[in-house]
Order: structure tokens, then sequence, then C-alpha cells
């Protein structure tokens, strides 16, 4: 009875991985069948098979951070190159992933390393986050690819639909099909001005956790001997607009301020307010992500090393000629007027007065 009943265990847990892993259905080597859900699997579980992905492919270049270079930048864009962003990615989550790399990929040469804003404001966590790279996620891993009921249905799907070759999936691009564009800015800041109010607190005060997650990923690079390419995703209008009415533009400062200080960090805000839409959106699909359109030209300037570097010398003017094309975005396009609404309806409804912060842009109130 006792051999019956371990076969009966041992069996399937022989024969499933060994179909599942044969057949392969979320591209772990390479090739991935043509149907929407093994695909959008890759895209859903970042957490789960990046850290495989790594470990099997060992690519010469990888990029670390959040959703905008995840969406953002597709693969094929850098030599040899794995896209390693995450859906909401902090600092932590992104030093994880670096050292997991360093310590993984043996062919590892170069490090693009995305140091967003968003993940430099909020207050440090009560506690550090759990690590994102565990030796459990990466047996829940296993589990969920070769032994789960949607790894057998996958693989099932794949009976006469052969796995292809797919180089921008398998290798970290975003799966998901492109929404539809949004046909002006307003229709991009709509949700934004609506939400922005409820979570300004988050702007209020620097992360220092976050400055602490960034030293780590300097030691792990020299460590390890990692070309490590830091670089600054550009905020869009709706984003910095809200953070200037609001009263916290010296955050965003002292952000940029503290970056030039590092050295070597390559800054993609343009002070022109090139990327200021009005009209029909052209660089941004919406307030946090950015279209192929802006990355690609940021891709080619990192990988061709033309890309502006902050510096205590620059940032200084760089940061009064953005601000003075935001103040001018945020009149031409009516989103300070809109913004007071929002803040006020915000405000009202959490029965609070409709204060801004002194400080604030006084020159369109």
């Amino acid at each position: 009875m006792c051999i019956l009943m371990g076969a009966t265990i041992a069996i399937p847990l022989i024969v499933i991985p060994a179909f599942t892993g044969a057949l392969d259905p979320y591209g772990l080597y390479g090739g991935i069948v043509d149907r929407q859900a093994p695909r959008l699997a890759r895209t859903q579980n970042d957490r789960l098979i990046k850290p495989w992905d790594i470990i099997i492919q060992q690519p010469r270049t990888i990029l670390f951070g959040t959703s905008r270079v995840k969406e953002g930048f597709r693969p094929d864009w850098f030599p040899d190159a794995y896209n390693a962003g995450i859906d909401g990615a902090g600092m932590a989550d992104i030093a994880d992933m670096v050292d997991h790399a360093a310590h993984f990929d043996r062919a590892l040469h170069t490090a693009y390393i995305e140091l967003p804003f968003s993940s430099f404001v909020g207050g440090a966590p009560p506690r550090p986050p759990p690590p994102l790279v565990t030796l459990a996620g990466l047996a829940d891993g296993l589990v969920k690819f070769f032994l789960s009921m949607q790894a057998v249905e996958a693989s099932l799907s794949m009976l006469g639909n052969p796995p292809k070759p797919d180089y921008y999936i398998t290798r970290g691009g975003f799966a998901d099909a492109p929404g539809k564009p949004p046909e002006s800015t307003a229709e991009i800041t709509t949700d934004y001005l609506a939400a922005y109010p409820k979570f300004a607190w988050a702007f209020t005060m620097p992360n220092e956790f976050a400055w602490l997650q960034f030293a780590r990923i300097q030691l792990t690079c020299t460590e390890h001997r990692i070309k490590c390419v830091f670089f600054a995703t550009p905020s869009s209008a709706p984003v910095l607009a809200a953070i200037d009415l609001h009263g916290d533009w010296p955050i965003f400062t002292d952000y940029k301020r503290r970056l030039a200080a590092q050295g070597a960090i390559f800054d993609f805000d343009d002070p022109n307010g090139k990327f200021f839409e009005i009209g029909k959106p052209v660089y941004w699909h919406n307030s946090g992500h950015f279209a192929p359109a802006l990355a690609n030209p940021i891709a080619r300037e990192m990988v061709d090393g033309h890309a502006v570097v902050l510096t205590p010398e620059n940032v200084g003017s760089r940061l009064r000629e953005l601000h003075a094309a935001l103040r001018h975005w945020e009149i031409a396009t009516g989103f300070a007027e809109a913004y007071r609404r929002a803040f006020a309806v915000s405000s009202h409804s959490l029965g609070e007065e409709p204060t801004v912060k002194a400080g604030a842009n006084m020159a369109t109130r």
C-alpha cells in the first residue's frame, strides 16, 4: 500500500515536469508558443520568471528598472541584452536583481540601471522589504512554470502549434498588446489629476532608504567589475506639474542635485520642454510610461555614450530651464486651473481645507 501511494505521488512529479519542461510553453529556453496566455504569463510574473531567465540565458547586457524600463525599451536595441524591468519595482527590488545577476550571470558585462524619481520619494519604509530574489521565490517559479495546471494547459495548447523563436518576448520584452494611444494630452492628464492629490504626501520627503540601495548597487558593480550605466528616466509634464503646483518642486531639485553629486549619471529630463506635449501625444502613452518615440533615442544615446551627464556644474541651469518650460506648459494646457479644481474636490471629499503649500506655483494661481 505504501509503495502504491508513493508511486501515485512520485509519478506525476516526474511525468508532469518532464512533459512541461520538454515543451517549455513559457519560453524559458528560447521559444514560445504563439498564444496570448503564455505570452502574458511572462509579463505578469516578472518576479518569478526574470530571475530564472537571467540564470538560463546568461545575457551580456541587462536593463534594470521599473515598468518604464520593462515597457519602454526593446531588448534588441542593446547588444545581447535582457530586459529585467519589473512592474512597481523600488530601489530595493532593483538592487536585489542587480545582485542576483552579478552572482549568477557569468557573462554579464554591462548593466543599464534606472534611477527613477518616484523611487526616491515617499520616506523610508517602516522595515526593509523582503528580498526580491529568494530560494523560495525561485522554487515557486519552478512549480508555476513546470508543475502547475496552468503549465500543463499551456503545454497542451502547444501540441500541433510548435514554439518559435521570439527574441523580444523571451528576452524580457513587454508582452501585452498596446492599448489605444491617447488622442490628446488632456486624456493623459485626466486620471492623473484625479489621483495625485490623494498621494501627494509621497512627494513631500526624500526616501533615504532608496539612496542606501543605490549605494548598495554601486558597491555590487565595483565588486563584480560590472560596467554600470546609471540613468534618470524623464518624468512627464503632468507628473512634474502636479509636483510643482503642490509646492513640492524642492524635493525634485534635491533629487537631481544628489544625483549630480554622484557623477556619471545620464539625465533625460529635457530642459527645453521638448517632451512636454500639448497636442496629440507622441512621446507618452500615459503620465507614467513613455512611448518608443522617446525610449528609442534614449537607448541610442546610452549605447553610444552621447547622453547628457548630470554634474554639479550643469544641474542648476538644467533645473531652471526645465522649470521655466514646465510653467509655460501648465498655463498653455490649462493644467494649473484643472489641478486646483481636482485638489479642491479631493480635499473636500476628505473633509480638509483645499490648501496649497508655500512655495507652490503662484504665477498660475
